[in-house]
């Protein structure tokens, strides 16, 4: 999917992540790690949204992972 789709950028909100799934050398890769079923996460989910917001400005194509 990644290949087929151009996509620049991977937002990795698994928790347990410690790299990325697809290791390219054009793939921007960025872990924001979000828990299942935890509160105080609000820093993370804005880090999370900020990036995606930062990369489309940018005219990136981005996934979540």
């Amino acid at each position: 999917m990644v290949s087929e789709g151009g996509v620049d950028v991977i937002v990795d909100l698994r928790e347990e992540a410690t790299e990325s799934a697809v290791q390219s050398p054009v793939v921007r890769w960025i872990h924001v790690p979000l828990a299942d079923a935890k509160s105080g996460q609000e820093a993370n989910l804005r880090k999370a949204i900020d990036e995606v917001v930062s990369a489309y400005k940018r005219g990136n194509i981005v996934a979540f992972h």
